[in-house]
C-alpha cells in the first residue's frame, strides 16, 4: 500500500511540473539585446526626471527673452526655444518658429529670415503639411545666403523631400520622385562641404554624406565610428542610433535592430524628445518577436509623447500599430487566462486527490493508532500482570523463606520445651510412686513458663532480623534521632518494635497478635498509637512503609 502512495505521489509532482513548463521557460528565452531593454524600462521609469530638468531650461531662456531689448538678442532667444521646443511639444515650437519670423522680418536680416523660413518648414514637416513646408523652402533665397546657410537649407531639403517620399511609399511614382530630389540634395551637400567655413560642421557633414555613400553592409560601423568620434548631443545621438536600427532591419537582423532602436529610445527619454519614432518602431519589433508585454508598454509611451507633442502626424502613425498590438495583447491576455484557467483546474484536481490521499492516509493513521492504543493498554495490562505476577512470586518466596526459618525455630523450640516437659514428667513420676507428695507444688516453677516464653521471644525476634536485616535502619528512618531503637542481635526488641515486625511478616490481626505476645488488645493498640505519634510521618503513611520494607 505504502508503494502505491508513493507512485501516486510521483505522478502529481510530475503533473505539477508539466503545468508550470510554460511559466518556468519563459525566463529561459533571455537574450543579450534584453539588458538594453531592462536599461530601457529603468528610463522609462525616470523618464519625469529627465522632463523636470528640461522644463526648468525652458524656463530660464524664456526669462532670457523677456529680459532681452535687442531684437537680434531676441532672435537669438526664440532660436534656441525653437531648438528646445522642436523635438518637445509642436505647439510651443511653432509659436517661437512664427516669432522668430515675426523678428527677422523687423530685422531686415536676409540670414535670419532664411533661418525663420526654415524653423516654419521645419514645423510644418513635422506636421506633416507638406505642402505649406515646401512653400516656406521655396521662399528662402537660398542662393544669396553664406554656404554654412546653403548646407543648412539643403539639408532641410533632403529631410522635407525624404519625409514626403517615406509618406507616400505605397505610390511607386511620387516615392520615387521624391527619392530622385532627395539624393540630389544629398549630392550637392557631398560636393559642396569643402567649402565650408566652420571645421566642425565641415566634418560633421563629410562624415555623414561619406556614410551615405556606402554600401548597406558598411553603413553601421562606419556611423558607430562616427558617434564615437564627434561629441554629438544626446538628442542627436538618438537620431544615430534610430537610423542604425533602420540600417540592421534593412540588413535582415532584427536583434541588431531592436538593439539600435532601445539605444535611440533611451537616449529620447535622456534629452526629453517627445517627437520621436524610436519607442514606436521598437513597439513594433517587440510585437513581431511576440514580447507584447513590452511591445504594449512601449507604443503607450509612443502615444503618450505624441499626445503630448501634439502633431496628427505621430498620432496617425501610432493608430496605425496600436490597435494591432491591443489586440495581439488581447490575444495573449485571453490565452494565458486560458492557460491559468487550466492550471487551476489541474492544481483544483490535483488539490482535491491530495485531500482525498490525506483523508485515507488519516483514515489510516486513526486506524494504526487505535490499534497501537489497544496494543498499549494490552501492552500496560500485561505489564501490570507481569508486576502482579513478579510481585506475588517475590511474595511467595518471602513467605517461603520465612516459613522454613520459623519451621527450623518452631522444631528446634519445641523438642526442647517437649524434652523439658518429658524429664519433668518423668521427675513428677517418681516422686508420685515414691509418694513425695509434698514435691509436687515446685513442678510448675521447674517448667520455666516465663523463661520459656522470653526464649521464644528471643528466638523470633533474631530469626525475624536475619530475615530482615535491613529493618532496623528502615524502620529508624520513620523517627527523629532521639526516638530511634538501638536494635542488638542478643537483647529482645521492643514489645511496641515486635508489634510492627508481625506486622511486616503480615500478622496484622490484633487478637492473633495479643495471643502471641501474651498482650491484651488493648495494650496492643495503645503500643501502636504512641509509636505513630513519635513517628515523622502519617499514621496511615508509617503502616505502609512498614509493610514495604524490602527482604534483601
Amino acid at each position: 500500500m505504502g508503494n502505491c502512495y508513493r507512485h501516486v505521489i510521483y505522478s502529481i509532482l510530475i503533473l505539477f511540473v508539466w503545468a508550470m513548463l510554460p511559466w518556468a521557460t519563459v525566463g529561459a528565452k533571455m537574450r543579450p539585446v534584453d539588458s538594453l531593454l531592462l536599461v530601457l524600462d529603468g528610463e522609462i521609469e525616470q523618464r519625469h526626471l529627465y522632463r523636470e530638468q528640461k522644463e526648468q531650461r525652458l524656463a530660464a531662456l524664456k526669462q532670457l527673452l523677456e529680459k532681452s531689448l535687442q531684437l537680434s538678442m531676441q532672435f537669438e532667444q526664440c532660436s534656441q526655444l525653437f531648438s528646445e521646443y522642436e523635438s518637445y511639444q509642436f505647439d510651443s515650437a511653432y509659436v517661437y518658429a512664427k516669432r522668430s519670423l515675426h523678428i527677422a522680418r523687423q530685422l531686415g536680416d536676409s540670414v535670419a529670415l532664411a533661418r525663420a523660413h526654415r524653423y516654419v518648414a521645419r514645423c510644418y514637416i513635422g506636421l506633416g503639411s507638406f505642402y505649406d513646408a515646401v512653400l516656406q523652402v521655396d521662399s528662402i533665397p537660398y542662393q544669396q545666403l553664406p554656404i554654412d546657410e546653403q548646407i543648412d537649407y539643403y539639408t532641410l531639403c533632403v529631410y522635407l523631400y525624404q519625409d514626403m517620399a517615406d509618406y507616400l511609399k505605397g505610390t511607386r511614382d511620387l516615392y520615387r520622385c521624391y527619392t530622385d530630389k532627395a539624393e540630389r540634395y544629398r549630392c550637392w551637400l557631398r560636393q559642396n562641404n569643402c567649402r565650408s567655413t566652420l571645421d566642425y560642421v565641415r566634418k560633421n557633414n563629410l562624415a555623414i554624406t561619406h556614410i551615405d555613400s556606402l554600401p548597406l553592409e558598411q553603413k553601421n560601423p562606419a556611423r558607430e565610428e562616427y558617434v564615437r568620434e564627434f561629441q554629438l548631443s544626446l538628442h542627436e545621438m538618438a537620431v544615430q542610433y534610430y537610423i542604425m536600427g533602420e540600417t540592421a532591419e534593412r540588413q535582415g537582423n532584427r536583434q541588431q535592430a531592436i538593439a539600435y532602436t532601445a539605444l535611440s529610445a533611451i537616449y529620447d527619454i535622456r534629452s526629453a524628445t517627445r517627437e520621436t519614432r524610436a519607442s514606436q518602431v521598437l513597439a513594433g519589433y517587440l510585437y513581431e518577436e511576440k514580447q507584447i508585454a513590452r511591445a504594449v508598454r512601449y507604443i503607450h509611451l509612443a502615444q503618450e509623447d505624441a499626445e503630448f507633442f501634439n502633431t496628427q502626424k505621430r498620432r496617425t502613425e501610432i493608430n496605425q500599430i496600436l490597435p494591432r498590438i491591443e489586440n495581439r495583447r488581447y490575444d495573449w491576455i485571453s490565452s494565458q487566462r486560458t492557460a491559468l484557467c487550466l492550471g487551476i483546474v489541474l492544481v483544483a484536481g490535483l488539490l482535491l486527490l491530495v485531500i482525498w490521499l490525506a483523508l485515507r492516509i488519516n483514515l489510516r493513521n486513526h486506524r494504526l493508532a487505535e490499534a497501537r492504543r489497544e496494543i498499549a493498554n494490552q501492552a500496560k495490562e500485561l505489564r501490570d500482570t507481569n508486576e502482579a505476577l513478579t510481585h506475588s512470586k517475590q511474595r511467595l518466596e518471602e513467605a517461603n523463606d520465612i516459613k522454613d526459618q520459623y519451621i527450623i525455630q518452631s522444631l528446634y523450640s519445641d523438642s526442647t520445651f517437649v524434652t523439658r516437659v518429658e524429664e519433668i514428667c518423668r521427675q513428677l513420676d517418681r516422686k508420685l510412686k515414691a509418694r513425695q507428695y509434698a514435691d509436687l507444688n515446685g513442678i510448675s516453677t521447674m517448667m520455666g513458663i516465663k523463661q520459656e516464653r522470653e526464649r521464644m521471644t528471643l528466638a523470633f525476634d533474631q530469626a525475624f532480623l536475619k530475615l530482615f536485616p535491613n529493618f532496623p535502619e528502615a524502620y529508624n528512618n520513620l523517627f527523629d534521632e532521639e526516638n530511634r531503637v538501638n536494635f542488638c542481635a542478643d537483647v529482645p526488641m521492643p514489645t511496641e518494635v515486635r508489634i510492627f515486625a508481625l506486622m511486616r511478616l503480615g500478622i496484622e490481626e490484633v487478637s492473633v497478635v495479643s495471643r502471641y505476645l501474651n498482650l491484651s488488645p488493648n495494650s496492643i493498640y495503645v503500643y501502636k498509637a504512641k509509636v505513630k505519634a513519635k513517628a515523622r510521618v502519617g499514621k496511615e503513611e508509617f503502616e505502609m512503609r512498614i509493610k514495604r520494607i524490602p527482604k534483601p
